[in-house]
């Protein structure tokens, strides 16, 4: 328990200091962390990957493989409903910090480019879902976390 609160405790302090006005850094590809994962986790334990699957690979599916071997593995996929169902008067512009795009959801190429991105991760992350009989719990960003984690697991909700 002292481990858990000692993990929440960092992502909380982590999340407080994200900020709009941060210096723009590279993404840290999803293979870095669970390479971490597999070196460290030991034989027996139930490891649980919360992410979105963004820039899966081949090295994010060896980690996991590794990992599956001697451990339990449940993957949350945590997706925001805008990306599967895009409203039809989209017009946003996204930045990195640095460059900004302006992105209109009105024209057919333009939905159709984004959903083929998200079906092409998920598909991915069902696939080895298959193969390696991990269970992956769909979590919406749309919604509060904790009611649909006790929701998704069998608890009472709040």
């Amino acid at each position: 328990m002292r481990s858990l609160n000692r993990f929440l405790s960092v992502l909380s302090q982590a999340n407080c200091q994200l900020n709009a006005n941060a210096p723009v850094v590279a993404p840290m590809p999803l293979s870095t962390p669970l390479a971490a994962a597999a070196r460290i986790v030991k034989s027996g334990a139930l490891v649980i990957v919360f992410s979105d699957f963004d820039g899966w690979d081949d090295a994010t599916e060896k980690y996991l493989r590794s990992i599956t071997q001697h451990n339990e593995l449940i993957l949350f996929s945590v997706l925001d409903p805008m990306s599967q169902q895009l409203p039809p008067d989209l017009d946003i512009v996204v930045s990195d910090g640095v460059l900004q795009a302006q992105i209109n959801g009105g024209f057919e190429t333009v939905k159709r480019r984004l959903a083929d991105f998200t079906s092409g991760r998920l598909a991915s992350l069902f696939s080895f879902s298959q193969r390696y009989g991990v269970p992956v719990v769909p979590l919406s960003a749309a919604k509060d976390t904790l009611p649909q984690l006790l929701h998704l697991l069998g608890g009472a909700s709040r």
